[in-house]
This record gives structure tokens, sequence and C-alpha cells, in this order.
């Protein structure tokens, strides 16, 4: 597995009691050239009070080698839970990645 750092960036804020749960999808799916790709998505299940944490996309060799000079799009939908409130969810989209 290759890890790329795709910007997404998830915040708790600090007001509040208690660390913010989050939900991430695992897998995400990029289509380039009408070829869907399956890419997993790993990150911190809670995020303390007042902190920030990475979601970072996993993007495998095989998929790499078959996307070499294209740019890709990934889409992460997270749900974010503090304690006390309502879940908030997000569709992320990040910054136009190149894999080479």
């Amino acid at each position: 597995w290759f890890c790329v750092l795709v910007g997404y960036t998830i915040a708790c804020p600090f007001d509040g009691a208690g660390a913010c749960s989050v939900k991430l999808p695992g897998t995400t799916t990029v289509s380039v050239g009408g070829k869907k790709y399956k890419l997993s998505v790993t990150g911190k299940s809670t995020v303390e009070r007042g902190k920030a944490a990475k979601v970072y996309v996993n993007v495998p060799k095989q998929v790499r080698r078959a996307l070499a000079g294209q740019t890709i799009r990934p889409e992460v939908r997270i749900t974010a839970t503090k304690p006390g409130t309502k879940p908030t969810q997000r569709t992320a989209e990040s910054r136009s990645i190149r894999i080479r």
C-alpha cells in the first residue's frame, strides 16, 4: 500500500465534554477513463477535544500503475459525532492528486 495524504482534516471543537467520534467509509471509488478503482480510507476513529486528525487515502500499487500520469479527485463521506449532539455528515472533496 502507498499512503497518499489527500488534504482531509477532522477537527473537534474545544467546547463541550469529551472527544468526537468519527466514522470513515473504509473505501472510496474513483473513476478514470470509464473504469472504477477502489481506494481504502484510514484515519482515527476518535478525535480529542480541541485537536485535529488527518484522513488518508491508500492507493494500492496496481492502481498506481494503472493510473500513472492520471489525476484523481477522491471524495470521502465523513460522519462526526460530538457527545450530546446529532451526527454531522460531510462529503469532503480533496485537491486533485497526480499519480506518478
